[in-house]
């Protein structure tokens, strides 16, 4: 039996061979999952997939032709003119009007961060207000400065109008790492689950009409958002789960772990329909603050050197994020250490500092890492996915 050829879009075994190209008799495929065709190998480095989205982040990096050309080892031609035609289908793209869903409410997923900043301005502008929905779910460990922002946006742009949910079990992260035990990790991201995710569907569960709930994703931003759709069904895992309960792992099939509330969601789906919505999905970084700024509604922890404003700090946090906290709140730096001493746990996970002399290093030896062989420029400049995404 011949081996399966990996999917270089999705990843996905599910492919079968389809004839071999004519001149290199090259052998051919296409994804039965994506639906894409490809090659099983490629003689110039330029078809192959992925090349041309280097292209476009090395040229919103700013880098060269020349440059983007060395790098990839394909000819400056070839770089020029998939430059122009990218420039072009984007252009396009996102002149098109979204199609807005008819529905009965429109929900906005708005987290302070630029993204979701943006999809408030544009739903002001191009949603029903009568029908329109601010939604903030409060993890309890935002930085004062996202609480004092989103406040005023929510006073001059929205009348007060904004839905605040919150965790009925947790206070915030702390109050639920120490209920847990533990911290959230990049392997175990149950913070998002319980302080977003399940506020906001336990909220739609309770709606008695059909709904549309918008969020600020944008393909460019990880491989996981850009496997994501434009437009999909919000209840998706519990659909999913419940036509194939099964996956086939290590050669048998095991049973999936059942989705949260996928009996509630599953009743409710009978009388009502809801659906996600991403009108920002092919925009660029450049693009949602140029929109952010002309409004005045970006959050002022971008300028102080975060890349990031969700939680404060993210587990995910970079080492300059990490030196800005330390430096602008070094009380949220005490709360932590306190927490760990209560939990027996690293708020960090082990391997965030590398090379570390310590076996279990704490924040306060994550933090002295993150002041170590600081540059010049670094110390004078200020500078998480599941399908739901209510991070950012």
């Amino acid at each position: 039996m011949k081996p399966r050829i990996l999917c270089p879009y999705c990843q996905s075994q599910n492919s079968v061979r389809n004839g071999r190209q004519t001149g290199t008799n090259a052998q051919k495929a296409q994804c039965l999952d994506c639906g894409k065709h490809f090659q099983a190998r490629y003689r110039h480095q330029a078809y192959k997939a992925g090349t041309v989205r280097k292209i476009d982040q090395l040229t919103d990096s700013g880098v060269s032709v020349r440059e983007t050309a060395k790098k990839l080892k394909i000819s400056p031609t070839t770089v020029w003119t998939k430059r122009k035609a990218l420039e072009q289908a984007y252009s396009e793209r996102i002149s098109q009007p979204y199609p807005i869903p008819a529905v009965d409410l429109h929900v906005i997923s708005w987290s302070g961060g630029k993204d979701s900043s943006a999809l408030l301005i544009w739903a002001l502008e191009h949603l029903p207000q009568d029908q329109l929905r601010f939604v903030f779910c409060d993890t309890g460990w935002e930085s004062p400065v996202t609480y004092q922002f989103i406040e005023e946006v929510n006073h001059r742009l929205l009348d007060g109008r904004l839905i605040v949910l919150k965790s009925r079990k947790y206070t915030d992260l702390l109050d639920l790492a120490k209920k847990k035990r533990r911290f959230p990790s990049p392997k175990a991201r149950f913070c998002t689950e319980e302080l977003k995710i399940v506020p906001m569907i336990e909220w739609i569960l309770q709606q008695s009409c059909d709904i549309a709930v918008y969020q600020g994703i944008r393909a460019e931003e990880s491989e996981a958002r850009r496997r994501m759709k434009p437009s999909d069904e919000f209840f998706k895992p519990q659909l999913d789960h419940d036509q194939n309960p099964y996956r086939f792992v290590d050669g048998q099939w095991k049973r999936k772990r059942a989705p949260i509330f996928q009996k509630q969601a599953m009743q409710w789906l009978e009388n009502y329909d809801c659906s996600v919505e991403r009108p920002f999905f092919y925009w660029k970084t450049k693009d949602i603050l140029t929109l952010c700024r002309k409004h005045n509604v970006l959050n002022p922890l971008y300028s102080k050197g975060f890349s990031r404003v969700g939680c404060f700090p993210c587990i995910m946090a970079n080492k300059r994020e990490i030196r800005r906290i330390a430096e602008l709140d070094p009380e949220r730096i005490e709360t932590i250490a306190q927490a760990e001493q209560e939990t027996g746990h690293s708020f960090f996970p082990y391997s965030k500092v590398p090379n570390t002399q310590c076996e279990k290093p704490a924040i306060h030896d994550v933090v002295k890492w993150a002041f170590s062989n600081v540059t010049a420029t670094e110390q004078d400049t200020p500078s998480c996915l599941s399908h739901y995404a209510q991070c950012e």
